[in-house]
Order: structure tokens, then C-alpha cells, then sequence
């Protein structure tokens, strides 16, 4: 499963309460696994999520901590790669 999806079904465990009303939960620090496709290097102090600069920990698989997240909301991980694979 990818860490969206892991993201995405936790989500919606959060917002099944009773009858389907949504809970007021919150995702504490969530942290998002992602490695760039072979040939390609991840750009220190690109990734971005909700408006802001994300912490990243790793090299390779990278780890991006994105924030805290009310039940409910999503937000998308952005971040530039360099293509080394004609070098």
C-alpha cells in the first residue's frame, strides 16, 4: 500500500463515527515515505505541503513529515527532483 493510500485509509477510519457523522480528530505528524524513480535525485529544500516547508529525513527512501491534519482534511506533498539520468 502507498503511504497515500495508508494516508487516505486512515482518513476515513477517522471520519466513520457513529452514523457517519465525521469525528474531530487529528492526525498527529504525518509522515510521508517516497523515493524518486531511479535515475532522479531529490532536491534538498524543495518539498512543500499545506503552504509550507516540510522536514525531510533520509536518502532514499526519503521521509517527509507534513504536519498535523484534522480528520478529513488532505494536503499534497510537492517536491523537485533533479534528472541525472543522462549523466
Amino acid at each position: 500500500m502507498s503511504a497515500i493510500a495508508a494516508v487516505e485509509e486512515r482518513l476515513a477510519e477517522l471520519r466513520g463515527g457513529e452514523r457517519g457523522q465525521a469525528r474531530t480528530q487529528l492526525l498527529d505528524l504525518v509522515v510521508l515515505t517516497d523515493e524518486p524513480p531511479e535515475g532522479f535525485e531529490y532536491l534538498w529544500g524543495s518539498a512543500r505541503a499545506l503552504g509550507h516547508a516540510v522536514a525531510v529525513e533520509g536518502t532514499g527512501p526519503f521521509q517527509f513529515s507534513l504536519a498535523d491534519l484534522p480528520a478529513g482534511q488532505s494536503a499534497i506533498l510537492t517536491y523537485r527532483a533533479l534528472d541525472n539520468r543522462n549523466d
